[in-house]
């Protein structure tokens, strides 16, 4: 038998996720803050993955990674993904 341990997330973030609302505040969004990596990849603007973006970053490390590709002109946006599980958690675009 296998035996799958459950952790529940914090209400917060769980009304964040019912009501839809974007994050608007200064730092990374509650969530980005509850593992020890997270999965980075860059997207264009027709959605396609921009080749060797795709990389595990630290939680603090996510801030300096995010402005990095936001620089460069081909990434539209990029999303965060559980490094251990691959689960999408947010999609990060230019303000």
């Amino acid at each position: 038998m296998i035996s799958i341990p459950y952790h529940p997330l914090p209400t917060e973030t769980v009304a964040t996720l019912r009501d839809g609302g974007a994050f608007e505040s200064e730092g990374v969004p509650p969530i980005l803050a509850t593992s020890a990596g997270y999965l980075v990849k860059g997207y264009t603007a027709d959605e396609r993955i921009c080749y060797g973006t795709g990389k595990i970053i630290a939680p603090e490390a996510i801030t300096t990674y995010a402005a990095a590709l936001l620089e460069r002109p081909e990434i539209a946006f990029f999303d965060v993904r559980s490094a251990s599980n691959n689960c999408f958690l947010t999609r990060i675009t230019h303000a």
